[in-house]
């Protein structure tokens, strides 16, 4: 039931000064295909396992189009963790997706930064600077300051 064909990016970095490696996937979920959405969740945690054979951190992003209550956000929580809820320091607005509505609050969250079990996120945050009362985009950028552990 999806409106438009989606992609997942993914790499495997390593930090140079320690060799230490890790994977992150980038993702931009269906905005209309409520079955796509959860297969999407399904599909990506299948490439993360099929391809995290040294079990290495992983950090999965994107615009999910989903809140996290969702079947597909659930899914992706039996393995991963919430970046933003497990941080040790939060900062900016409740929600990510603002519409362009400056005079609106923003309560949707949308955007988010899953993290494996092996890592520790000290600080999350929801940047929703603008300018001349206009945001740059209907989605805030979201944030994250974290180590492995």
């Amino acid at each position: 039931d999806a409106a438009y064909k989606r992609v997942c990016t993914y790499g495997l970095f390593e930090i140079q000064k320690t060799g230490k490696q890790f994977l992150i996937f980038n993702t931009h979920f269906d905005n209309e295909g409520v079955q796509a959405r959860k297969e999407s969740s399904l599909l990506i945690l299948k490439k993360i396992e099929e391809l995290n054979t040294l079990n290495l951190p992983v950090i999965l992003m994107g615009d999910f189009n989903l809140e996290s209550d969702s079947e597909g956000v659930q899914k992706i929580l039996n393995y991963m963790e919430d970046s933003h809820v497990i941080a040790n320091m939060k900062f900016g607005p409740q929600g990510t997706f603002n519409g362009f509505h400056f005079e609106k609050s923003v309560k949707k969250r949308i955007d988010f930064i899953f993290v494996s079990k092996n890592m520790k996120v000290f600080k999350s945050g929801i940047l929703s600077d603008s300018k001349d009362c206009h945001y740059p985009s209907d989605h805030f950028p979201v944030y994250v300051e974290l180590n492995f552990n």
